[in-house]
């Protein structure tokens, strides 16, 4: 008898307690919705959005510039000399008579 008035305590308690927790967690959902929404935090977000998309502008720019630049480079230098020999390729055996294998 008394397991169960134990876990009917607990089942009570639980049900109480998640009714009371979700009803705080509406209020503080609900207070974050007012100050997100609120003309100050808004003016902020604005702020904050126009100088990433800025930023984010100008790094792309840069890295585009650096690109070309980059091609630029190599083409002048391989129009300038002769192309590289290719390093480390395999050279075909030789078949001459007496050659080892």
């Amino acid at each position: 008898m008394k397991k169960i008035v134990f876990v009917l305590g607990l089942v009570i308690g639980y049900v109480l307690g998640a009714r009371a927790g979700r009803k705080r967690y509406d209020q503080i959902a609900a207070g974050a919705r007012k100050v997100w929404g609120s003309g100050p935090v808004q003016k902020q977000v604005g702020r904050a959005s126009d100088f990433a998309r800025e930023k984010a502008g100008e790094a792309a720019s840069s890295a585009v510039k650096l690109v070309a630049d980059q091609v630029g480079n190599l083409v002048a230098g391989r129009q300038a000399s002769k192309p590289p020999a290719p390093s480390g390729t395999a050279t075909a055996p030789s078949t001459a008579p007496g050659a080892k294998a």
